[in-house]
């Protein structure tokens, strides 16, 4: 991957870093719970990491420059998502969440 990014002239005067693309768990059930984190009641983080693991572990193994933990929909999946990092030490990461709009009326 990188040996492709070098033969852009670019390289020479940006920084490029590759990140790993790393979705929710729902998105394997295709029933739309990627979105609303609903299988956190019945899939424990155990099994969230677990599934998550062979992934993280190829995009670490493919060198990308850091991961991109991207639209979590429950805080479980962060949790269970910052514990497998844990089997990475070196490997940089960033979370970002999908959150519920929720509209408050107040008169």
């Amino acid at each position: 991957m990188k040996k492709l990014l070098c033969s852009f002239p670019s390289i020479e005067t940006h920084k490029v870093l590759i990140a790993g693309a790393v979705g929710p768990y729902g998105t394997s059930l295709h029933d739309c719970s990627e979105y609303t984190g609903s299988y956190v009641e019945h899939v424990s983080p155990e099994e969230i990491a677990d599934w998550h693991r062979p992934k993280v572990r190829a995009l670490v193994e493919a060198g990308v420059d850091i991961l991109a933990f991207e639209t979590i929909p429950a805080q479980s999946e962060a949790e269970a998502l910052l514990e497998l990092l844990k089997e990475f030490p070196e490997q940089k990461a960033w979370l970002s969440f999908s959150c519920k709009v929720c509209i408050i009326y107040y008169n």
